[in-house]
């Protein structure tokens, strides 16, 4: 089988759209999302919790975020 050169050397790695990026409203935005997942893309959280009720045993804490 034909090794491929990402399976030899993986580069994490985030796709970005020109159309995205070149919008004036909203570029703070779109670039924290983009860290977010890059950071998590090589083993980062994205998001932490600190002194949550019921940290003692384990939870499953869910969202959602509305525009």
């Amino acid at each position: 089988m034909k090794q491929l050169l990402i399976d030899e050397v993986p580069i994490p790695s985030q796709m970005v759209l020109a159309e995205t990026i070149s919008r004036a409203k909203g570029v703070r935005s779109i670039a924290n999302k983009i860290f977010i997942q890059c950071n998590a893309k090589i083993g980062g959280s994205p998001w932490g919790f600190e002194n949550l009720p019921f940290c003692e045993v384990p939870t499953m804490v869910c969202g959602i975020e509305v525009y």
